[in-house]
């Protein structure tokens, strides 16, 4: 009997939960910048182990990871950089495959890469495209309610032919907390090295 929705998001509450406790203590980089919080607040302090702060504990179910970065090299170049699905595995660390049709509404099939943790295949749909401007993508794993992933990646030309490149990485669920404690500094790794590989793609390609 195949499994059921409910029977998934069981399983994977249960690897998770199992992992965290063993991976966290490996994690010695400190608390990833971040910003975090039901509201939008900038909250980068946490307390120590074995430590409560007054009054009720707030559990965050959100992260935004942003880089904006100057790249010495047009629009076109970097437009292209990114919609060559076919051609991430060449520069790109942090998601090496990318499989599927550059078009709003296409499901892409995602190699996610965190620093010394496995390989994750996950799936998203793409809901924004603008050439030479902005890609998106969205993904969840038992709804979005559960767990879920947006990417943004835009592209802003300057008067002197270069662009600003920003990539917003935005994670958030009942189960974030939980993968938060996996993963810990390697979440912001992964989304820096995507953002400076294709800054380095770029300029390597526009010279």
């Amino acid at each position: 009997m195949p499994e059921t929705r409910a029977q998934r998001i069981e399983k994977s509450v249960g690897m998770l939960a199992e992992g965290a406790s063993s991976l966290k203590r490996r994690n010695d980089e400190g608390p990833p910048r971040l910003f975090v919080g039901v509201a939008g607040r900038l909250d980068g302090q946490y307390p120590s182990v074995g430590r409560r702060p007054p009054g009720p504990v707030r559990i965050h179910r959100m992260a935004v990871y942003r880089t904006t970065l100057p790249v010495q090299a047009t629009a076109d170049v970097v437009w292209a950089i990114l919609v060559d699905f076919e051609g991430w595995s060449q520069w790109n660390p942090s998601v090496p495959v990318i499989r599927g049709d550059d078009r709003v509404g296409s499901e892409v099939k995602l190699t996610l890469a965190m620093p010394g943790r496995p390989p994750a295949k996950v799936k998203a749909t793409l809901t924004e495209v603008v050439p030479g401007r902005r890609l998106c993508w969205h993904g969840n794993v038992g709804g979005d309610r559960v767990f879920a992933g947006t990417r943004e990646f835009d592209i802003d030309p300057q008067p002197d032919g270069t662009v600003l490149f920003t990539h917003v990485e935005n994670v958030s669920g009942l189960l974030f907390p939980v993968f938060r404690a996996l993963m810990g500094g390697a979440i912001q790794i992964h989304h820096d090295n995507l953002s400076s590989a294709l800054k380095q793609r770029a300029e390597a390609v526009g010279q």
